[in-house]
């Protein structure tokens, strides 16, 4: 990163200014000689470390494993429990009961099997080789089975090993052919899932796999079936139930894309109940180039995420897609075998939050999903099948993910919560807690996720417009209790984005096509000229003029943010990398830098006070500074 020292002016006749954006450019707009002080901004969010790993025994009783913490609750997920682990940094977590929990610890010295007997209070530890890390699977305390991979081809079958003695001794078992999943129950039945060795006179093998059933705990398998297609097999993993067994089988990878496949014991044979093929990853793994049978049931989004049987008809499965609305993830249920499977719509308001997730639904009803990524990853909860889902950690108090702003340095409202985009919330305390105080009456919602523009705007503690989720535009005026469609002269009613801040304001209609400009907080709508936000906001301040907007438009900024008292010539213009400060209409500015590794992308920043300011974003939601900008703390 360049530095630059405090104060710089410009040679004569040059035009420099330092705005949005991350690099340094020059630009050509009308001469002038700014004084450009550069200042170092600190961020700070909550310290929490990412989870890697969600199980939970019974509906009320689960774990949550991060980087050397292991959190317990056992009220559903209401309340967590620390427990700091010293030396442990847990995954693979294999609940047993309520109380007995068998977990693999990995970090550069080695690998680790950790078991506790008394809901995760404390643990006993066993050397586990690497190679079996990755790989294992418990019944009962003593039995348990791993795979070590080939060291020629790891991401092929490997070694199918058995212990009997609770991680202390592994022993070697015969398998047909390279083993690439495992599920054996205490009784010794179960199953493994196969691939051919794959020589160079067998390319073929990278789209073949097969079935096979144990009765002796490994000692014999038989085969069930075989499956083949064009599309490449890069792993699977089998869940067991009573009476039943399913598999999920993964296939090629490409452009944030996974092709999948779930099949499901019927009768004799595991058959296809549910596909994805997609155009960055291939064909559905394991479904013949030549299938004209039954058609397969698409799995949901474009890559898939976990399966999880509640019965031999009964399962829950996730998928995502990464070119969805910043990321999106789904869940569908199927209740006579994979027949058919409910609409897998994206769950409200969960988006942004990377691609992997992990599955617990320890009753038919209850059930649990963590969505790793962001800062620390999210936990939601049902209690209805899947039909509804809450945000319950990092924190089961709501606080708005899609758009907020403040009104004054203690109230402001926002709307969305994970699970429920079109609730509004309202904060009396500068975002330190909200409370839900309405709803948006969407009907036919059009997206379930968060956009880069702002969609939250009150010109008033009482009156106010949200943008819901079916992109119309509602309006309130008593503080948020009661919303009522909105539409102005030669406008669908569907909007993009508003900003209103103090009096002046503006809306951009959906698609861009049309825009309105207020200058008296909403009393009056004028029918504006340009459709971009930082014209538009401009113009409403009467700042249209100035240098302001030309050097947004060169920096390519997001928004245009009006300070404290508008008239008095404090701007603003966003950049993820920082933003610019000017206080005589752009002749001079200042340059404040957000640290290199906390680049955020903002939909909202405003300055209500001289040191009182506030930023959204719907990656990581509220901050605020009280110092004038230098500092802002989080309070999503």
């Amino acid at each position: 990163m360049k530095t630059f020292s405090p104060k710089w002016i410009a040679p004569a006749g040059i035009a420099a200014v330092f705005l949005a954006g991350g690099s340094l450019t020059v630009p050509t707009f009308a001469a002038m000689r700014p004084i450009l002080q550069v200042i170092p901004v600190s961020i700070h969010q909550p310290a929490q470390n990412p989870l890697q790993d969600l199980a939970f025994a019974t509906p009320s009783t689960g774990w949550l494993a991060a980087q050397g913490e292991l959190y317990a609750t056992t009220d559903g997920g209401n309340h967590f429990r620390a427990i700091r682990l010293r030396g442990l940094n847990l995954t693979d977590l294999t609940p047993l009961t309520s109380h007995t929990l068998i977990a693999v610890s990995q970090s550069p010295s080695g690998a680790k099997l950790a078991i506790s007997t008394n809901g995760g209070n404390s643990f006993t530890t066993r050397p586990l080789a690497l190679n079996l890390a990755n790989n294992v699977t418990f019944d009962t305390l003593s039995l348990g089975y791993a795979i070590s991979p080939s060291r020629q081809q790891p991401d092929q079958g490997g070694t199918l090993f058995r212990t009997n003695n609770g991680g202390k001794t592994w022993i070697p078992l015969k398998t047909p052919e390279p083993a690439l999943a495992v599920s054996i129950d205490a009784n010794g039945f179960g199953y493994i899932f196969t691939q051919p060795k794959i020589t160079s006179s067998n390319q073929a093998g990278y789209g073949e796999g097969a079935f096979y059933v144990t009765h002796n705990g490994g000692r014999s398998f038989q085969l069930v079936n075989r499956i083949s297609g064009p599309g490449m097999i890069q792993g699977a993993q089998i869940k067991m139930v009573k009476n039943g067994a399913w598999v999920m089988v993964d296939g090629g990878a490409g452009m944030s894309q996974s092709s999948y496949t779930v099949f499901r014991l019927i009768g004799q044979q595991f058959k296809p109940v549910l596909a994805l093929s997609t155009a960055g990853a291939g064909p559905a793994p394991g479904i013949p180039a030549t299938h004209h049978t039954t058609p397969i049931p698409q799995g949901p989004g474009s890559y898939g995420g976990e399966i999880f049987p509640i019965s031999a008809t009964r399962a829950y499965f996730v998928g995502g897609c990464a070119a969805c609305g910043y990321g999106t993830t789904s869940v569908t249920e199927t209740m006579n075998g994979g027949k058919t499977w409910s609409k897998g719509t994206a769950i409200p308001a969960v988006n942004g939050m990377s691609y992997t997730h992990v599955t617990a639904f320890p009753s038919a009803q209850t059930g649990y999903l963590l969505i790793q990524g962001g800062q620390n990853g999210t936990v939601l909860r049902t209690r209805d099948g899947g039909l509804h889902w809450q945000a319950i950690y990092p924190s089961p108090k709501p606080s708005p993910v899609l758009g907020a702003q403040m009104i004054t340095p203690k109230l402001g409202y926002g709307v969305g919560i994970p699970g429920a985009a079109n609730d509004v919330l309202m904060t009396r305390d500068s975002g330190a807690t909200w409370t839900i105080v309405g709803q948006l009456p969407v009907h036919n919602p059009l997206y379930n996720g968060p956009q880069s523009a702002q969609i939250v705007a009150f010109s008033s503690p009482n009156v106010g417009y949200i943008i819901g989720s079916d992109q119309h535009l509602y309006k309130t005026q008593d503080g948020g209790k009661v919303f009522a469609p909105f539409a102005l002269k030669g406008g669908s009613g569907r909007a993009s984005s508003i900003d209103m801040q103090g009096r002046f304001g503006y809306i951009l209609g959906a698609l861009g096509h049309h825009a309105w400009l207020t200058r008296n907080g909403g009393l009056t709508w004028l029918p504006a000229a340009s459709t971009d936000p930082v014209s538009l906001m401009a113009d409403a301040a009467g700042l249209a003029k100035t240098a302001i907007p030309t050097a947004a438009r060169a920096q390519q900024a997001n928004f245009l943010a009006l300070g404290p008292t508008p008239d008095s010539g404090s701007f603003m213009l966003s950049s993820q990398t920082g933003y610019q400060s000017t206080r005589n209409g752009g002749k001079t500015w200042k340059r404040y830098m957000f640290p290199h590794d906390q680049w955020i992308t903002w939909s909202a920043m405003q300055f209500l006070t001289p040191r009182f300011g506030y930023a959204f974003s719907t990656y990581d939601g509220l901050f605020v500074t009280t110092n004038g900008g230098q500092a802002w703390v989080n309070r999503g």
